[in-house]
Order: C-alpha cells, then sequence, then structure tokens
C-alpha cells in the first residue's frame, strides 16, 4: 500500500484559506471559492499518506476551490493515523549518502511512522469511512449537484473504485467523475477495466507504484473507453502532485502541471453535467 516514496518530499508554505468543520461525523477541512461565486459543484479530496492536517492538501484545495468555483472537501478518512511530516527528514537521512550508524534511528522513526498508517488505514478497514462520508455527502445535498473525487497517492485507490461504481448510494454513485495523480494500491489492468465513470490520471513515468508499462496499459484501456484522460508525465517520481520541494523547481512544475489537469478535467465536468432525471 505504501512504498518509501510515499513519505518523500517537502512541505509547502502558504496559510490555507479554509476552516475546519465537522462535517456528517468526520473533521472536515472545508473550502469554499470567493464569496457571491456561483457554486458549479463540489470536490471531495482524498489525501495521501500525510491525511487531512498536511499543509500542502490544504492549499491544494484551497486552489481547486478558486479555480473550479467549487466547495472542496478534505475529511480526516484515516482515523488519526496520518503519517507526520517528520517522515520526510527521515526517508531523506535513509536515502542519502551517510553511514549506516547515522541512519538507524531514521529507520526505526519510519517504521513507526509506516506501520501504524499502513494497518488503521488498509482497504478494508478504511472504505467504510470513504463509503460513510461520500454518501452523507450525496444525501445532504439539497439540489443534484455533481460530486467530483480527487485523490492522490492513498487516496488514488479510492478514486478507481468510486469510478468503477463499486461504492454506490441508492443505487447511484457516489461521485460523477473523478480525477488522481500518482494512485497506490492499484490493481492492474482490473482497476482500469473496471472503470465505468469519467476519470482523469496523472502519473510520472519513474513512479514507483505504477510502472511505466503498467501506466501505458493503464493508458490504453482508459482512452481506449472513451471520455477518460491518461497523462505520463516525463520525469515525474511518486508523490509529484504534492509533495515537490520548494527548492525543486523543475519538480515543482510537474505539480503545477498536475494542478492544470485536475482543474481543467473538473471544470469541463463541471460544465458538461446533466442532472439526473426525477
Amino acid at each position: 500500500m505504501s512504498c518509501p516514496d510515499c513519505a518523500k518530499g517537502g512541505l509547502h508554505e502558504g496559510t490555507p484559506e479554509g476552516r475546519e468543520e465537522v462535517l456528517h461525523g468526520f473533521q472536515t477541512y472545508v473550502t469554499r471559492p470567493s464569496p457571491g461565486t456561483q457554486i458549479k459543484g463540489e470536490i471531495v479530496y482524498l489525501p495521501d499518506a500525510l491525511g487531512w492536517k498536511f499543509n500542502n492538501s490544504r492549499i491544494l484545495a484551497d486552489k481547486y476551490a478558486k479555480r473550479t468555483n467549487s466547495i472542496v472537501y478534505l475529511p480526516e478518512l484515516m482515523d488519526g493515523h496520518a503519517m507526520d511530516i517528520s517522515m520526510f527528514a527521515n526517508m531523506d537521512t535513509l536515502t542519502g549518502n551517510g553511514s549506516v550508524l547515522w541512519k538507524v534511528g531514521p529507520l526505526i522513526n519510519a517504521i513507526a511512522g509506516f506501520v501504524p498508517f499502513i494497518y488503521y488505514n488498509r482497504l478494508a478497514v478504511a472504505t467504510p469511512r470513504v463509503t460513510q462520508f461520500l454518501t452523507s455527502i450525496r444525501a445532504a445535498q439539497s439540489e443534484p449537484l455533481p460530486i467530483g473525487a480527487a485523490g492522490f497517492c492513498w487516496g488514488g485507490k479510492f478514486v478507481f473504485l468510486l469510478c468503477g461504481e463499486t461504492l454506490k448510494f441508492n443505487g447511484r454513485p457516489l461521485i460523477d467523475f473523478g480525477f488522481t495523480a500518482h494512485p497506490s494500491n492499484l490493481v492492474l489492468p482490473l482497476d482500469a477495466e473496471n472503470v465505468r465513470l469519467p476519470i482523469s490520471v496523472a502519473v510520472g513515468d519513474i513512479d514507483v507504484m505504477v510502472p511505466i508499462k503498467k501506466a501505458e496499459e493503464m493508458k490504453s484501456i482508459l482512452e481506449g473507453k472513451g471520455g477518460n484522460e491518461v497523462v505520463i508525465i516525463p520525469g515525474a517520481a511518486h508523490g509529484f502532485a504534492t509533495r515537490a520541494k520548494p527548492e525543486d523547481e523543475k519538480g515543482t512544475q510537474k505539480g503545477v502541471q498536475a494542478e492544470d489537469q485536475a482543474v481543467n478535467w473538473f471544470n469541463r465536468c463541471f460544465d458538461g453535467y446533466k442532472k439526473p432525471a426525477t
């Protein structure tokens, strides 16, 4: 479910503009577009291993809200067992060229961070949380606004399940379309073959979680269905969309590319949405 790259990256500067709320029983970061903006839809942000408190994810959620005129929800779906940003320093030390002795402490810390995350957020345990939250969002709508899902790393698997219509509410899909960047834990080609709803995928050609041959196979399957898109970004590693180090200009630009892809995708989907017949 996780790899060393799931805990690599940097913290982005900036102050999130949304607010924390308890929404349908879940602590949730909620962010909206500018006041007076007509809301086009809702996006549920399914985060990477750093969870709902991760500053990078909140800042990106803010950008989605403003650039798509949507309400974005970033819920706590990990039951308090997200990885801590201290993992960044641990992984830098472990993958660096320092002495083996200097790596013992970071190795122990990394194991202590990985194991609880993997255990408490494995698919069988986390899926009911994701289903419950999205069901509540769908049921609470006073009008049938379109719902999109944006998933990263850990959250990307759920976007595939949701777009495969594996998870439903009263016979209706819990979302209308999805976007994912560097998804983890995919079973390919099966997850791609099962997709029924529109999906956009951004993946790097050096992503250890989706090797290039699998990425190309996924692209062929999804785009062959029509209405989907898969962008394979040269030189992008796992985590590029949310965790590029600020000093890494090329990496940061790849993150911006994924942001633009998601924004353009959601805007097209929102604009083309047709309300279900009543």
